[in-house]
């Protein structure tokens, strides 16, 4: 039992450490931009962009390259050889002076990036029942909440008290680093064999006895064929149950992240100039308490999902509280004033995009897709949802900015006052409304698959 836990735990610490490279820097990028790289505020845009994007970039390629390096080397292996990697750059981030050399080394960080699928299909490997890979799934989600939230003023607070001093901030977060790199070989290859676990694995899904488990893993080969990307691509996709689930993953965690962008643009903007008026730090507050009442919901939703609320019940009321936000968060302009918006419901309403972002419910959909996933196809599988994610962000982004900026700063839109601010929201809040109708595609799919094989003949199922 104490195993079981500290792998989990070690594995979801892992899991978080990109999360916390991405958003240390988040709340104060331009800063660094100008105080750091002696960028001119006219570029910092720019320079911020290409900051994000060169990370994006590596995270993409290395989608495709994991899933064959996972052939050749044990999992474990991989992971660490991609937490020493992210470590090394993220030291050699704080020596640099030159900002090319920053995003060589954010590209090569983004490369390493497998968690998300390597990592995905570690968890099977060393959790053995539905339920130990169900709380590790949500362990992972659980501590990647607590980095998202908690980071930028994490941050924030780092870079102000090191009197901005860039190098410093990247060298805790390699200290951070050299932590989960410390528990992963206690627990992943100290007190870990390899063969053991795969064979219990191998077993646990049925596709071989015990004895045969044993000598495929001593020969070092399963006897599963592992599909191309593109073959379980077309596969997935010709599957409405499958479909609808995967497509309800990238099209939340992609409007979500625009939706975190956009609000900090509108919070943060000055009333005069359209937006809401409040400071960075209030902002970073709102986000760093909102980790609580995420944490509850991520742990306790195993408790009562599936066994008393169904996981689309569950997920669609998650996605209909998002668009209540995504609609009042605007709608705070009509309503308040400059003195009276800094106010308690207008920072609950705010809090409700983080309490209820993907990564609350996306432990229930991994497990749905990777249910229906054999074991060979998983780490490709998983890094294709990742990759897919990545993709739908970055497409999500650069679609939604340019209806952003048109609808406050275009002459046009801005006679179309107050109504023009709701224009980006509106528009996403039709992608959430789109992604809940495939899951109610997916949901019907389920149920008359159940139906079916509950009523297949006796003689048939003989």
């Amino acid at each position: 039992m104490i195993r079981e836990c500290g792998r989990i735990l070690t594995f979801a610490y892992g899991a978080s450490l990109p999360v916390i490279f991405t958003m240390w820097s988040i709340n104060v990028l331009p800063e660094i931009m100008t105080n750091n790289f002696g960028f001119e505020p006219e570029f910092v845009a720019g320079a911020v962009s290409w900051f994000f994007s060169t990370y994006y970039y590596g995270i993409i390629i290395g989608c495709f390259i994991w899933p064959i390096i996972g052939k050749k080397l044990y999992k474990r292996t991989s992971l660490m050889i991609a937490l020493v990697v992210t470590c090394l750059c993220s030291f050699l981030m704080g020596q640099s002076t030159s900002f090319v050399t920053l995003c060589l080394c954010r590209f090569l960080a983004g490369l390493m990036h497998n968690m998300n699928s390597v990592g995905k299909d570690f968890i099977y490997e060393f959790a053995h029942t539905p339920m130990t890979r169900q709380y590790g799934f949500s362990a992972k989600s659980a501590f990647n909440v607590i980095s998202l939230f908690a980071g930028p003023y994490a941050g924030f607070l780092l870079y102000t008290y090191s009197g901005k001093d860039f190098a410093t901030c990247c060298n805790i977060v390699s200290i951070l680093y050299l932590v989960g790199i410390f528990f992963f070989i206690i627990f992943f290859f100290l007190d870990y064999n390899v063969e053991k676990e795969i064979e219990m694995d191998t077993q646990h899904e049925g596709h071989v006895d015990p004895e045969e488990a044993k000598t495929l893993v001593e020969n070092g080969k399963k006897e599963e064929l592992h599909d191309s990307m593109l073959t379980i691509t077309k596969n997935y996709l010709s599957n409405s149950y499958l479909r609808g689930l995967i497509v309800t993953y990238v099209l939340n965690n992609a409007i979500n992240k625009t939706v975190v962008i956009f609000m900090v643009m509108l919070t943060t903007m000055p009333w005069a100039m359209g937006g809401l008026g409040m400071t960075t730090k209030t902002f970073s507050l709102i986000s760093l308490f909102s980790f609580a009442p995420s944490l509850v919901i991520l742990f306790s939703a195993p408790l009562f999902v599936p066994k008393k609320m169904h996981y689309y019940t569950f997920i669609k009321t998650m996605i209909l509280m998002t668009i209540f936000a995504l609609i009042a968060i605007p709608s705070f302009r009509d309503i308040f004033t400059p003195e009276t918006v800094n106010n308690w419901f207008v920072y609950i309403v705010i809090s409700l995009i983080f309490w209820m972002n993907p990564k609350q419910f996306s432990p229930f959909i991994n497990v749905l897709i990777n249910n229906e996933t054999s074991k060979a196809n998983r780490t490709t599988v998983n890094a294709l949802l990742f990759l897919s994610e990545i993709a739908g962000a970055a497409i999500c982004i650069n679609l939604m900015a340019p209806v952003y900026r048109y609808s406050i700063y275009n002459s046009y839109f801005i006679s179309l006052a107050p109504y023009n601010k709701y224009i980006p929201f509106a528009v996403l809040s039709l992608g959430l409304l789109a992604s809940v109708m495939m899951l109610r595609i997916s949901d019907y799919n389920a149920v008359k698959k159940k139906h079916e094989l509950e009523h297949v003949p006796q003689d048939t199922k003989a």
